[in-house]
């Protein structure tokens, strides 16, 4: 008897088992739920955001979107893309799967603002959501890449006074500025072009140290000259300082594309020079001479 129970309970045991799982297997192989993914073909792109420039800041990219839907009817899968506030389309932004495994081509369009920092970098996302049959719906998987911000180079060179007068054999100090209007810290080397001519001519010209500025940032140089030093009697002549500012890095990234500015100061040396004679001291010796004289024909008389 206690065995015909035992037989009994494994029989009820089967019979429950096999009522749970015939469903599950049913229902599984009825249903299966597509995979949609996206795929970038490049990992990243360089934009050029040079203002005024060829490049105008866009980026193109093109990609894959793949479906695997079964034995299941077509897909419709609905694309989105976001670039963190800049400006960015998609196409198509839609399209159609039938059923089985299949893949089609996107392109996206990215454009970043002009003048954006060299050190911003921006990441860019695809992705979306699809459509089944009976009801079903999903995300696709989605994909990004990375638009990485080349450098560019440009600045502003100007002087408080670029054109002043000075006696002959005088010092001067021409006060200038550089803007850095590039979009990453630069280094600017200051030159006088023709320091050579001017050298020849009796001037003398310290050189001026590289001057590193912050992106749109400003700093003020001088440069000092020392007129010629010879008797002069009379001068009214007008030399020209031709300066030279360039862009290290510019250089460095590109020696033939090198950025710089020119900009020409001019000094006038107007009226007389007597080397080792110190005006005062030179008018006191005539007073002498004359008050000497002056007694001379005195005692003559």
């Amino acid at each position: 008897m206690r065995r015909i129970c035992i037989a009994l309970m494994l029989v009820v045991l089967v019979a429950a088992v096999a009522i749970i799982a015939i469903p599950q297997e049913a229902e599984g192989q009825g249903t299966i739920i597509p995979v949609v993914s996206a795929a970038f073909d490049d990992s990243s792109k360089n934009a050029d955001v040079t203002p005024g420039g060829s490049g105008n800041g866009i980026v193109k990219n093109t990609g894959t979107i793949s479906c695997d839907s079964g034995s299941q009817t077509q897909v419709t899968v609905a694309l989105t893309i976001s670039a963190g506030g800049w400006g960015a389309a998609i196409t198509p932004s839609s399209m159609t799967f039938p059923a089985g495994t299949s893949s089609k081509p996107f392109s996206i369009t990215v454009r970043a603002p002009p003048g954006t920092s060299h050190k911003v970098s921006q990441n860019v996302v695809v992705g979306g959501s699809w459509t089944g049959a009976e009801g079903l719906v999903g995300d696709v998987d989605s994909t990004s890449m990375i638009v990485f911000i080349d450098q560019y180079f440009k600045l502003i060179l100007e002087s408080d006074n670029p054109l002043t007068e000075i006696n002959p054999g005088d010092d001067l100090t021409f006060s200038m500025k550089i803007w850095n209007m590039g979009n990453d810290e630069d280094d600017f080397v200051i030159e006088i072009t023709n320091q050579k001519s001017l050298s020849d001519e009796g001037w003398t010209i310290p050189t001026v140290p590289k001057q590193t500025i912050e992106e749109k940032g400003v700093r003020p140089f001088k440069i000092q000259l020392t007129s010629p030093q010879d008797w002069t009697l009379w001068k009214n002549k007008v030399s020209p300082v031709n300066v030279k500012v360039y862009s290290d890095k510019s250089r460095l990234s590109n020696p033939d594309a090198e950025v710089f500015m020119m900009y020409s100061l001019y000094v006038r040396q107007k009226g007389v020079y007597l080397p080792a004679y110190d005006p005062l001291i030179m008018v006191s010796g005539i007073a002498v001479a004359m008050l000497v004289f002056s007694n001379r024909r005195m005692e003559d008389l």
